[in-house]
């Protein structure tokens, strides 16, 4: 079984109402098998707000949101750190180390970050750091002024 990833749109009072919604849908849609690649094979959602500084515009939200993941795969690198886990502090969790920018041989991705000023990147940048996405974790949700809510994430497929 394999894993892809999403984006995904969902409307609520905040981001965890909107991922539940999302998930709500997807099951509805899908169905309720585990590997249905929607939302709904994540196990919660860590909602970004805070690494956005106030009075970002939606339009910026959502140009980072949907970089997200390629830019993080992108700037990962097979050596690892220890970075303290944030659900258990006694418990040590290894996570890639981050490049600078994109491998010059990946040139989707730096066409990518090359498209976010410097400002996004660096949002960018300290998001990759601090959350880790992978297949049966939590996905990543940000909301929007409207209500709207932005998911991006890796689905079990």
């Amino acid at each position: 079984m394999g894993s892809h990833n999403f984006v995904t749109y969902a409307k609520g009072k905040t981001v965890a109402e909107a991922y539940h919604n999302a998930v709500d849908h997807a099951y509805y849609e899908s169905g309720h098998d585990a590997y249905n690649g929607t939302i709904s094979t994540t196990s919660g959602v860590i909602d970004l707000d805070k690494y956005f500084p106030k009075g970002t515009t939606d339009k910026t939200k959502a140009k980072i949101m949907v970089r997200l993941i390629p830019l993080q795969m992108a700037l990962e690198t097979n050596d690892e750190e220890i970075r303290p886990d944030t659900r258990y502090s006694w418990h040590p969790v290894y996570r890639p180390k981050l490049l600078d920018e994109p491998p010059k041989t990946d040139k989707y991705a730096r066409k990518l970050w090359f498209e976010l000023n410097p400002k996004q990147r660096k949002i960018l940048v300290e998001i990759a750091k601090n959350v880790h996405m992978r297949k049966w974790e939590s996905c990543a949700g940000i909301q929007l002024h409207n209500g709207m809510c932005i998911f991006v994430g890796w689905a079990a497929s």
